[in-house]
């Protein structure tokens, strides 16, 4: 019977490994950067530098690509968010119907597949925009977006400067292993 969760010894060596100890690293690096600029950032935009961090939290993948393709659809789904948001904001405002109603089109615009890994940011920014952003959702947006956006692009910077662990060692162990594999199923095929 296959186990549903892997050992505790498993999952320390995956979480050890050389390329996983280089992302930890360059998350917190990341992380750190994004809130040492944040504070520093101009206009209302200042007012929400936590969110810088977290956008460099999100755009951390163990690859360059990776790390491009979920950050822009972060972005994506961050400015979908607020966009169905605005439009409650400026017709009917937040009410208890309104909010709702958009969080739950935010979950059906994020079903389409259009926003990748973004796609829970879609009504997540719809909802924090209209309850958190209150009277000032205009402000709280500009905030929202620009700060998750500077955390993103030094997460990408950092992505860039940081080069990902060579995994050619492991992609050879394994295809060695999957050789020596199928070399010995031939062989019992062969008998």
């Amino acid at each position: 019977m296959p186990r549903l969760w892997p050992s505790v010894g498993d999952g320390l060596r995956a979480a050890t490994k050389p390329a996983r100890l280089l992302l930890v690293a360059k998350t917190a690096i990341a992380v750190g950067l994004a809130w040492t600029i944040a504070p520093h950032m101009p206009g209302v935009v200042d007012e929400y530098p936590y969110y810088a961090p977290l956008g460099a939290l999100v755009s951390m993948y163990p690859t360059l690509m990776g790390s491009a393709k979920s950050s822009l659809q972060t972005v994506l789904g961050l400015a979908a968010g607020i966009g169905l948001a605005s439009i409650i904001v400026l017709t009917v405002g937040p009410t208890w119907w309104s909010i709702p109603l958009v969080v739950g089109l935010g979950v059906l615009v994020s079903g389409t597949g259009w926003f990748g890994v973004g796609q829970e940011y879609v009504p997540m920014a719809a909802l924090f925009v209209l309850i958190i952003g209150g009277q000032n959702a205009d402000d709280y947006s500009l905030g929202y977006l620009s700060q998750m956006s500077v955390g993103v692009v030094i997460g990408l910077i950092v992505n860039l400067a940081i080069a990902p662990a060579p995994l050619t060692a492991q992609a050879a162990a394994q295809l060695e292993s999957f050789r020596a594999r199928l070399s010995s199923h031939l062989h019992d095929i062969g008998d």
